[in-house]
């Protein structure tokens, strides 16, 4: 049985590959020497042509030619060919970026669910290992997602009141500082917690934000592989199933008081 929810505060899912650029003996620190970088630029070029056979033909210069790379930094940015989408084509909202040693995969609402992403980060895999960036080892990988519960589900809660009644997380204050409080009450903005699993780490961050102008609160899970993946392509979305095989569970536990507010649905 799969848990989904017809309203989840879902903002944003991003899987991400990073490697160990292969830039050879002359380049020092993060920064690319000018020739290391034109292997790069091919790189580049070969992974739009890729994607461009799949409609993500426009491109994005977030680095302008010339400039020095950093390593593991966003360069270009894939998007979809302009022009009119239809209603049951979400892949409107989803874009590549890649760099020197990294790789992302970016999706925004209208995406609701894993099994609605899953194939475009297929299509990016494709694109990546037939561009073979040069690298020194495996990938590593990590997958984020982005969640923003707003008014709806917060109901006027502050942020500690929402991490203790709707998530199950409570925060005991020291008796000394509840006596230094002026009214008797300590506020919680943040939160950072880091899971080990067997196979990485899960990192969930919580905290007060505000999306559009309206007050959210923000809930980001990491998962991060601690070991790296060959070059394939069944390998690497095996991990990432994995990883949100973890993100799942952990969103549908953490969440069960709100589970009627995002309208649960249940699926054979």
């Amino acid at each position: 049985m799969k848990e989904r929810f017809e309203s989840p505060p879902l903002v944003e899912l991003v899987a991400e590959l990073r490697w160990s650029a292969d830039v050879g003996d002359d380049s020092h620190g993060p920064m690319l020497h000018p020739q290391a970088s034109a292997a790069y630029e091919e790189f580049f070029t070969h992974l739009l042509a890729e994607l461009s056979r799949q409609g993500y033909g426009a491109s994005e210069r977030m680095i302008p030619v010339g400039f020095p790379l950093l390593q593991q930094h966003p360069v270009i940015r894939y998007k979809k060919n302009v022009q009119p989408a239809s209603a049951q084509d979400k892949s409107a909202s989803t874009l590549f970026q890649a760099g020197v040693g990294i790789f992302t995969i970016n999706a925004v609402q209208p995406y609701k669910s894993w099994e609605q992403f899953r194939p475009v980060v297929q299509i990016g895999l494709e694109a990546l290992l037939g561009s073979n960036p040069k690298r020194v080892g495996g990938f590593s990988l990590s997958l984020r997602y982005i969640d923003a519960f707003k008014g709806d589900l917060t109901e006027g809660m502050t942020h500690r009141e929402f991490l203790e009644n709707a998530l199950g997380i409570k925060v005991i204050v020291p008796e000394a500082l509840q006596k230094l409080s002026v009214d008797g009450s300590t506020v919680v903005p943040m939160l950072h917690l880091v899971t080990p699993l067997d196979f990485g780490t899960l990192q969930i961050q919580f905290a007060e934000g505000e999306i559009s102008g309206e007050r959210v609160f923000l809930m980001e899970n990491v998962v991060t592989a601690s070991e790296t993946y060959e070059g394939s392509l069944e390998v690497l979305l095996k991990g990432f199933d994995a990883a949100r095989d973890v993100v799942h569970q952990s969103f549908v536990g953490m969440t069960a008081p709100i589970h009627h507010k995002m309208k649960l649905l249940k699926e054979q």
